[in-house]
């Protein structure tokens, strides 16, 4: 049996409405949530108007689309020769980027673990516990129960702005406190600071 050839055209042009309207309401959805992304930026949500996943800025969903989006760039831009960040210039020998970039990229980073040096220290007082000392350079994170050690293994770690990244990212637990590297170092030997424990001697530190 064949299909009139008006009920084809009204089944087309039915189509051809539904698909536009699709369309329609797409487009308008993306530009309301462009639109709207500075009010989701204020109010600690991802760009998408939902909540982000725990010490991030975007949700599970957004953050694998901007994973995906990255790793078709940088194969691309690898299938090309370019270098994976500006996508212009050669990458240097057994390199994936130029050396532009690579030095831009290991600034960045340097800047990117002062921060967050400096935020963490910021939430556990900012200076020593024991004998007050504030300047930043000689200011570290010492586990109160002195079990720094098989915290670490179970956290798979061996420290640095690793160990920072995640004690942050655990919404910074009571563990931990600021001591200088003097005070942490003595308590690691002597089991207690001198400064806590000025009036008697202390013995030689064990061999």
């Amino acid at each position: 049996m064949t299909i009139p050839a008006v009920q084809v055209l009204e089944t087309r042009l039915r189509s051809q409405r539904a698909l536009r309207k699709n369309q329609f309401y797409s487009n308008k959805l993306a530009l309301m949530t462009d639109n709207r992304r500075p009010l989701f930026k204020i109010k600690g949500l991802c760009r998408c108007g939902h909540r982000p996943s725990k010490g991030r800025k975007l949700c599970s969903r957004c953050r694998y689309q901007h994973l995906a989006q990255k790793q078709r760039r940088q194969k691309i831009l690898e299938g090309k020769s370019l270098c994976i960040i500006c996508g212009k210039n050669k990458p240097t020998k057994n390199k994936k980027y130029c050396e532009t970039c690579a030095v831009q990229s290991k600034l960045r980073h340097q800047e990117w673990r002062r921060k967050l040096y400096d935020e963490v220290l910021a939430h556990y007082g900012n200076k020593c516990v024991c004998c007050g000392e504030s300047n930043k350079a000689f200011l570290t994170l010492d586990h109160i129960n002195n079990d720094g050690a098989a915290h670490r293994r179970q956290l798979k770690t061996k420290g640095g702005y690793r160990f920072y990244r995640l004690m942050k990212t655990q919404g910074y637990p009571p563990i931990l406190q600021v001591m200088c590297y003097n005070c942490n170092n003595a308590k690691r030997i002597y089991g207690i600071c001198p400064h806590q424990q000025s009036s008697n001697p202390l013995q030689h530190p064990p061999a």
